[in-house]
């Protein structure tokens, strides 16, 4: 079959090779931001999970000693007050270090593909 059934001819295909190898490159570049990037979320989202269980134990065992001291149903309530507070807190904290960890890692991408002279979508 000859290049001229597809209507490129010689020089044509070559450049076509040409750019072919371009966008092949850029798409590796860009493949190994992406994985650079997930392993860092999923590194960070590790850790996190790893930190907000830690502390899970710490406050449910200071709970389970103020519960020992109680010596009324209003002290029983503000040990489960505390807890609580203390879960949700960690829970917010937690996810505003996710969500910041993600937003640095995206914004570093972002930097990278710029630096590269490619874009960043």
């Amino acid at each position: 079959m000859s290049n001229q059934a597809f209507g490129a001819s010689g020089p044509d295909l070559a450049g076509s090779a040409e750019t072919l190898a371009g966008l092949s490159a850029a798409m590796a570049e860009a493949a190994s931001r992406g994985r650079q990037t997930y392993e860092a979320a999923a590194a960070a989202w590790t850790q996190e999970v790893e930190r907000f269980f830690e502390d899970m134990v710490r406050d449910g065992a200071a709970a389970v000693e103020q519960l020992k001291r109680s010596r009324s149903p209003l002290d029983v309530l503000a040990a489960e007050q505390a807890w609580l507070m203390a879960r949700s807190k960690a829970y917010v904290e937690s996810g505003a270090r996710l969500y910041q960890t993600y937003i640095d890692e995206a914004r570093q991408g972002m930097e990278q593909a710029g630096a590269a002279g490619q874009p960043s979508r």
